[in-house]
């Protein structure tokens, strides 16, 4: 992914699949959280000149549409908004896969804010709730679709996860000024 321009916006979605039913007898209210939770971003890059956009162009028609994949950071995100630090990792090996929403660490100097997100291996979470120091169990979203190996690492800093395109047509825009404009979605790689 070229580095300059940057992108001028990105809206990053947290979308949740549940199924409801209401009896029509009680109007009781049955949920179901289906594994499919997952990130969607629309991202907006900067009115550019030829020579800017093309090279965008270029990475954007390289993924041959959906079949391509590229790590996206989280908009914004440099490290923690709290005082995480230290080494923190996986603390074992037999992780909630596809079931809400925890994730047990060790090593977790500090404290993790809501709203810190985090990476493992090409995955990119949102912690929830105000956790830390030491060994803890974060509530995270998504659910996590693979189970880390015990003492596989967080990445703090520079948070990114794996993406594809949610479209097979790369799509821009041209003015008769020499202006172009490129917006483009994705969702997170499942």
């Amino acid at each position: 992914m070229p580095a300059a321009p940057g992108p001028s916006g990105v809206t990053l979605t947290a979308s949740v699949t549940v199924a409801k039913s209401v009896s029509p007898y009680t109007r009781q209210r049955q949920g179901y959280i289906h594994p499919g939770a997952c990130w969607i971003a629309k991202i907006s890059l900067p009115v550019m000149t030829r020579a800017q956009a093309e090279p965008w162009l270029a990475f954007l028609i390289s993924l041959w549409g959906m079949s391509g994949s590229f790590l996206l950071q989280a908009p914004l995100v440099t490290g923690p908004l709290g005082t995480a630090g230290g080494s923190p990792v996986v603390n074992g090996s037999n992780q909630p896969v596809n079931t809400p929403q925890s994730l047990s660490i060790r090593g977790l100097t500090g404290i993790l804010q809501p709203g810190d997100y985090f990476q493992i291996g090409n995955r990119l979470y949102k912690n929830l709730t105000q956790k830390g120091p030491g060994t803890v169990t974060l509530d995270i979203f998504p659910t996590l679709r693979d189970n880390p190996a015990d003492g596989t690492a967080l990445v703090l800093a520079n948070p990114a996860g794996l993406f594809e395109l949610d479209d097979n047509d790369v799509q821009f825009d041209v003015d008769s000024a020499g202006n172009y404009r490129v917006q483009f979605g994705a969702y997170e790689s499942i």
